[in-house]
């Protein structure tokens, strides 16, 4: 899968776990780039992630997962 494809995959997971359906994701996106990113909406993102690509990441790696290249970073490497 290409990361545009994830990237688009990731899109309505964010909208979901934030409850704003006007974001509009890039890579380039870090935790500072939402307003409400605490440990609450960075589980429920990897929890939908997780169940959206069928993939598990381990508990070290959800502590690194700080951006959104981060998560396609992660997703990808799941995938391959």
């Amino acid at each position: 899968m290409e990361r545009k494809e994830i990237l688009e995959k990731l899109t309505p997971i964010f909208r979901t776990a934030f409850n704003d359906e006007t974001i509009e994701l890039s890579e380039d996106m870090t935790t500072d780039d939402f307003d409400n990113w605490d440990s609450v909406a960075q589980m429920m993102i990897v929890g939908l992630i997780e169940k959206e690509f069928d993939i598990v990441f381990k508990l070290r790696e959800v502590g690194m997962l700080d951006s959104v290249e981060a998560f396609v970073d992660g997703i990808e490497g799941k995938l391959a």
